[in-house]
């Protein structure tokens, strides 16, 4: 039988799946708009001071430009998307540690539990 990723062993609404994928979104749109910025200035230095790149094609170059933007983009949102999940889970091991502490509070209330150490 197959163990279960821990991806599987999470159990993930639709909600949370759609507020990850907004976030690996957004991510990937400030991603391609850094990068955008980047291949924009190489792109000017390479027009003003490389023969070689002035000798490429229009093609070329479009390859390039768009080379850059997808590997930003695509960079950008993985990031963006892991420190969702990790925020996610940050937030989902407060809960429980809240859940738990306010169990053993009624537990001490109720006089079952004794809080001094024996």
């Amino acid at each position: 039988m197959p163990t279960q990723t821990r991806l599987q062993l999470e159990s993930k609404t639709p909600e949370e799946m759609d507020a990850a994928a907004r976030e690996a979104v957004r991510g990937g749109l400030i991603g391609v708009a850094k990068a955008g910025c980047v291949a924009l200035v190489a792109h000017t230095a390479g027009m003003a001071y490389s023969p070689i790149y002035r000798g490429l094609t229009v093609q070329f170059k479009v390859f390039l430009s768009m080379s850059v933007l997808i590997l930003g983009g695509s960079i950008a949102a993985d990031t963006r998307l892991k420190e969702y999940e990790h925020f996610v889970r940050r937030q989902k091991r407060l809960e429980r540690d809240g859940r738990v502490l306010r169990e053993y509070d009624a537990l001490v209330a109720a006089g079952r539990v004794s809080r001094e150490k024996e």
